[in-house]
């Protein structure tokens, strides 16, 4: 409230504004290297693994954290996103189903540690899994900005399969 504001100091801000979070966190562990914040909608976080990957080819880190999260703070974007028929009706996601109706929102977090294969050998870490490729696009050919562009999808899974070379059965 206002009448709090006395109680205000200058950690303040950082510990609200989101832009600050990656910065916190690479202040934090004593990361060095390129600290990014993304938000590019349902995408961020595939667009903070390819940085991350672009980070480590780059040789501008050693070891990259690279995830997303959701937390919702003010009721007005539900109020947004229920306006704009965003929200699933039934309160289900129904992904891929002809009787999908929408999205649910909940707050949550994902991580992962990423590493140079031969960096993650070498350290005798544990690999769950090994990033062959990454690569982005966008489309302005969509029928509106919220709507995915099903060409312009292809197009990018098929650069992503040539450039990495998997070889796609059916």
């Amino acid at each position: 409230t206002l009448n709090a504001a006395e109680k205000i100091d200058m950690y303040y801000i950082p510990g609200l504004i989101r832009v600050f979070v990656s910065g916190r966190i690479n202040y934090h562990v004593k990361f060095k290297g390129p600290s990014y914040n993304v938000d590019t909608a349902c995408s961020s976080s595939f667009a903070a693994i390819q940085l991350a990957c672009t980070s480590l080819l780059a040789k501008e880190c050693d070891t990259a954290l690279a995830g997303g999260l959701n937390v919702m703070t003010t009721p007005d974007l539900f109020a947004g996103l229920s306006r704009a028929h965003f929200l699933s009706k039934t309160g289900s996601c129904k992904t891929f189903d002809d009787g999908a109706d929408g999205f649910c929102r909940g707050d949550g977090v994902g991580t992962v540690v990423l590493k140079r294969l031969e960096d993650a050998e070498a350290d005798n870490d544990p690999i769950l899994a090994v990033v062959l490729g990454t690569a982005t696009n966008h489309s302005s050919e969509a029928v509106s900005i919220t709507r995915p562009h099903g060409p312009a999808q292809e197009a990018l899974y098929r650069k992503i399969v040539k450039h990495t070379g998997v070889i796609l059965s059916m």
